[in-house]
């Protein structure tokens, strides 16, 4: 299942509730995100983003320069 948010870096703090969450990146001007449900369902969070196509959240935040406002 695809969610359109306003802010999908947001779901990455959830990885520290021991919740399967995938790296965020930059796909089709959208960061998405991969979560997995207790139940083993997939489920994608995307929002819109300025940041340059294929950008890994880790690669963003090393460079210092939040872009688009969102968490660094």
């Amino acid at each position: 299942m695809f969610v359109l948010c306003s802010d999908t870096i947001a779901f990455y703090t959830f990885r520290s509730k021991g919740i399967d969450v995938n790296e965020p990146v930059v796909e089709n001007g959208l960061w998405v995100i991969k979560l997995t449900d207790p139940d083993g369902y997939n489920l994608l969070f995307e929002s819109e983003t300025n940041v340059s196509e294929e950008t890994r959240y880790s690669d963003w935040t090393a460079t210092g320069k939040l872009p688009d406002g969102k968490h660094p």
